[in-house]
């Protein structure tokens, strides 16, 4: 009978390990590949150089000018080239102008067009944060 007490102490054991291990698993598996993403990541800026209600201009993975903004609500990266004809837009009074035809982007809403003859919203970038840095995925 101990035996038997044995095997089945043994027995629920191994169903919790393996159970915890499951579980942990389908965790760190997906906390691995975020991290894994974000370390293949392009090092944009240090976090810590990079504070609320800031942006910074870069060169993405592409070789375009790029501007990355940090909020409350987070991070969010557009490529500084107007969707009109190319120009290069920057960064006056919280929207994103561009020189050539007046084209204005919302950087705050997804880099919407809020005038001028551009057709489209600025090109996302998409960045995270991989351990104390902003990185290009």
């Amino acid at each position: 009978m101990e035996a038997k007490v044995g095997i089945m102490k043994r027995r629920g054991f191994l169903k919790m390990i393996l159970g915890f291990g499951v579980g942990s698993l389908a965790f760190g598996g997906n906390a691995l590949k975020a991290a894994n993403a974000a370390s293949k990541g392009k090092m944009v800026i240090a976090l810590n150089k990079l504070p609320i209600n800031s942006a910074f201009t870069f060169t993405s993975k592409t070789g375009v000018p790029a501007m990355v903004f940090r909020t409350k609500k987070g991070l969010f990266a557009y490529s500084l080239i107007c969707t009109h004809l190319r120009c290069t837009v920057s960064l006056d009074q919280n929207v994103l102008a561009c020189p050539c035809h007046g084209s204005q982007f919302d950087p705050l809403h997804g880099g919407a067009v809020l005038s001028g003859p551009a057709p489209a919203p600025l090109t996302k970038i998409k960045v995270a944060i991989s351990g104390k840095n902003v990185v290009e995925l």
